[in-house]
């Protein structure tokens, strides 16, 4: 195989890594709220999705200004849009030890 598709396939497995690494942190600090928490974020980012396109845009973070003045810092996989669960981690008070 040629040096060039030897590391752009080590790229890929590694950005898969850290996808699932993030995925199942993520998904463990989503286990510590409750339904009623879950289901708050949910619609919050329902309606800030106003193109309903599954992702928040940079334009359409600005309705919850806590978010958007953190937009790049919760931006995690570094696409220009926030995830539910990038959204879901802004919005969630940190949990004290």
């Amino acid at each position: 195989m040629p040096l060039n598709l030897v590391w752009l396939r080590r790229c890929g497995e590694i950005a898969v890594i850290g996808s699932v690494l993030l995925a199942a942190a993520l998904s463990a600090a989503a286990a510590e709220l409750s339904a009623v928490q879950r289901e708050a974020i949910e619609a919050a980012f329902a309606r800030a999705d106003t193109n309903g396109d599954g992702k928040l845009s940079r334009d359409e973070a600005q309705r919850f200004p806590e978010i958007a003045a953190r937009f790049d810092e919760l931006d995690t996989d570094r696409d220009g849009f926030l995830s539910l669960i990038e959204f879901a981690v802004g919005a969630t008070p940190p949990v004290k030890p």
